[in-house]
């Protein structure tokens, strides 16, 4: 499997490619690009199978280089490789096609085998940049609630979803761990707080709010 490394600090660049040398004997460094630019030349002659991608570069941005990169050769694989967790960065890169996010922190071994699940079509990011996806995620679902899911307390809007799903009252109460006349309290809170007397209303509303079940 042929690597190509992208990344303009020379120290960190050669000591890596040394380190996949000498403990990947199915990896092979077929070049090394010190900018943006140049990983995008060196693609066109050197045909990698994965390209180890910096995101700030003199020239050419590993993000621009990614774009480019897979416009011309899709076929190929790259995986960022960088100190930056910002978001920004993260959204680019993976929005360019980037199949993979990892941190310069990674160790070789994590590295490695990195490289070998995204040549194999596997998507992988370090645990940091993981935990920021399913942060932005989040917010992302959170920030078109309606202001009626808020108006409850977390208990009630974990009660309110299991109610849209069908749950018996009785059922509820064993997945949250309440009595089941504790449960009942809660139902009859939720209905006075969002003004409505049937099961059915409230599954109107979970449905039409959109909100992950």
């Amino acid at each position: 499997m042929r690597v190509l490394l992208a990344d303009d600090q020379k120290l960190f660049v050669d000591s890596l490619g040394r380190v996949l040398g000498s403990r990947a004997k199915d990896l092979e460094v077929c070049g090394i690009a010190y900018d943006g630019k140049e990983a995008v030349e060196l693609c066109d002659t050197v045909k990698p199978d994965i390209i180890l991608m910096d995101i700030r570069m003199p020239v050419l941005d590993g993000v621009e280089a990614t774009r480019q990169i897979l416009q011309k050769h899709p076929d190929v694989r790259v995986m960022v490789l960088t100190t930056f967790d910002d978001d920004e960065y993260i959204r680019e890169a993976l929005g360019a096609g980037a199949y993979g996010y990892l941190l310069k922190n990674a160790s070789p071994e994590e590295v490695i085998a990195s490289i070998r699940a995204v040549i194999h079509g596997a998507v992988q990011v370090s645990s940091e940049v993981a935990r920021k996806l399913v942060q932005q995620m989040y917010a992302s679902v959170e920030a078109h609630l309606p202001e009626w899911f808020y108006a409850l307390s977390p208990k009630e809007r974990e009660i309110v979803v299991l109610l849209s799903k069908g749950f018996a009252a009785k059922d509820i109460a064993d997945k949250v761990c309440l009595a089941e006349q504790t449960v009942r309290n809660y139902i009859s809170s939720i209905y006075r707080k969002l003004g409505v007397r049937t099961r059915t209303e409230i599954i109107r509303l979970v449905l039409n709010a959109r909100i992950p079940t």
